[in-house]
């Protein structure tokens, strides 16, 4: 099985989240919106990026943001 975890940013939760995963089994891919910091990622676990997003996250770059994620869920299929 795949998994996709989305989250915003990178935090200890997001950490302890991803590590917990990471020892499923599973495919485990990471997409964050916020990329301002490296993530310390357990080994199996992929970061996969929606390009072109910034840190302007306003609600008018939503419909942006969404088209962009629909493309790379096309392709990770």
């Amino acid at each position: 099985m795949r998994i996709l975890y989305f989250t915003q940013g990178f935090s200890p939760h997001d950490e302890r989240f991803l590590t917990a995963l990471a020892s499923t089994g599973h495919e485990i891919l990471f997409l964050r919106l916020v990329t301002d910091s490296p993530a310390s990622l357990p080994e199996t676990v992929r970061e996969v990026f929606l390009p072109g997003v910034t840190l302007d996250l306003q609600k008018r770059n939503y419909t942006v943001i969404a088209r962009k994620l629909e493309v790379l869920l096309r392709e990770l299929k």
